[in-house]
């Protein structure tokens, strides 16, 4: 089986453990969202560090739920993050946050489906690096 399919599949672990991980997916993928919602705005440093903050702290959230959980729990992540960001933007006229620059949104908003999808390739590189492929079919060949 290929590195990714494996990537994909995700570790082996009990049904219940599973659920766990799909739910706490949907709401760290949420707080994720609400918390890149803040601060990309510019309010740490005024200016693009909270947007690489945000951006960033999804990349991580997408290759650790994929490497924890394989696809679906990556699938649950996006879809608290993606969900909420939708409906934080709804009827925002009037909103409490205001961006110090209006680029700051744009950044934000294409840039977190982007780095979300960018993840999996963070997540996928690591898998190869740290040898999670060659271990696993080192294993089963010493079993024959």
């Amino acid at each position: 089986m290929s590195s990714f399919r494996k990537l994909m599949a995700g570790p082996e672990m009990s049904q219940s453990a599973r659920i766990g991980f799909y739910i706490a997916g949907v709401v760290l993928g949420g707080m994720s969202a609400l918390l890149g919602t803040v601060t990309h705005s510019g309010g740490i440093d005024g200016g693009i560090t909270g947007v690489v903050v945000a951006l960033l702290t999804i990349l991580a959230g997408s290759a650790a739920f994929l490497l924890l959980s394989g696809s679906t729990g990556w699938v649950c992540y996006g879809l608290g993050l993606l969900l909420t960001l939708l409906l934080s933007s709804m009827h925002s006229d009037g909103d409490g946050i205001g961006t110090i620059n209006q680029y700051l949104t744009t950044w934000w908003s294409y840039g977190a489906p982007a780095a979300l999808l960018l993840g999996v390739v963070v997540a996928w590189i690591g898998y190869l690096i740290l040898g999670a492929d060659q271990a696993s079919d080192t294993d089963n060949t010493d079993s024959n």
